[in-house]
């Protein structure tokens, strides 16, 4: 019978962890953190994106603010390496709004993204 508690400990250690469990330092990244605190547990991201869009869309739903203003935003991906999840972090208004996790991360920088060649173009 304790094996089994045991077992059981065990395989919900395992579990994959809910959303918004990132951990930068032994600290927890939740919803609502400042842009500042989100840097201060995490350090640099390796790529930040900056956006604009019309409230109510995405993120914003939900959120207060004026109709027709442009909610401006940064979207901070985190590389942790080949052995662990990239994730993205989504800021509007200076807040982190969500986090979502990527595919495995990669060794070194990546290359630059250009969307003026290639067959995009």
């Amino acid at each position: 019978m304790a094996k089994a508690w045991w077992l059981g400990v065990l395989l919900l250690a395992l579990l994959p962890t809910s959303a918004w469990a990132l951990r930068c330092n032994g600290r927890i990244v939740s919803q609502g953190d400042t842009l500042a605190e989100v840097r201060a547990r995490c350090g640099a991201p390796f790529f930040v994106d900056h956006f604009a869009r019309s409230p109510g869309v995405g993120v914003d739903v939900g959120m207060p603010g004026a109709q027709g203003t442009v909610v401006t935003g940064q979207a901070w991906y985190y590389n942790f390496g080949p052995q662990r999840l990239m994730v993205r972090l989504d800021f509007s208004g200076g807040v982190l709004a969500r986090e979502r996790t990527l595919g495995y991360g990669f060794v070194g920088a990546g290359g630059p993204c250009h969307f003026t060649s290639g067959p995009w173009a």
